[in-house]
C-alpha cells in the first residue's frame, strides 16, 4: 500500500511541478507521504496520531533508529544515558545530554528534530 501512495504522491509532485518523477527529490517526497499520514519507518507502535510522529520518523529516516524487538519504539520509556549519547553523537546537534536524558524517547526525538530543524 505504501508503494502505492508513494507512486501516487510521487505523479502528484511530478504534474503539479511540471518535472520528471525521476527528478523529484527524495526529502520532498518524503515530506508529502508525512504530510498525508504515511509511516515510512514502520514502527508498529506508532501512529500518525501520534504528537511526536514526524519527529520520530524524519529521525529514523536520518537513521536514528530504536531497534526494539518487533519494529517498537516504546515512546513513554525514559531515554537512557546511553542512547542519549548515541543520538547526539550520531545527527551531530548541539545538545548536551543532559538535555535528553530523563524525557522519554518521544519527548527526545521530538526535542532533537527541534534542534535539527533551527539549525
Amino acid at each position: 500500500m505504501l508503494i502505492g501512495q508513494a507512486a501516487g504522491a510521487a505523479a502528484a509532485i511530478s504534474v503539479k511541478n511540471n518535472i520528471e518523477p525521476g527528478n523529484i527529490s527524495v526529502d520532498e517526497l518524503q515530506s508529502e507521504l508525512l504530510k498525508a499520514g504515511c509511516q515510512i519507518y514502520p514502527y508498529k507502535d506508532i501512529y500518525n496520531s501520534h504528537p511526536a510522529f514526524e519527529a520520530i520518523q524524519r529521525l529514523a529516516l536520518k537513521g536514528l533508529i530504536i531497534d526494539e524487538l518487533d519494529f517498537e519504539f516504546k515512546s513513554e520509556k525514559i531515554a537512557s544515558s546511553e542512547e542519549v549519547n548515541e543520538w547526539i553523537n550520531k545527527l551531530k546537534i548541539d545538545l548536551k545530554n543532559e538535555e535528553l536524558i530523563g524525557l522519554s524517547r518521544a519527548e527526545a526525538f521530538a526535542k532533537m528534530f527541534s534542534c535539527l530543524k533551527n539549525n
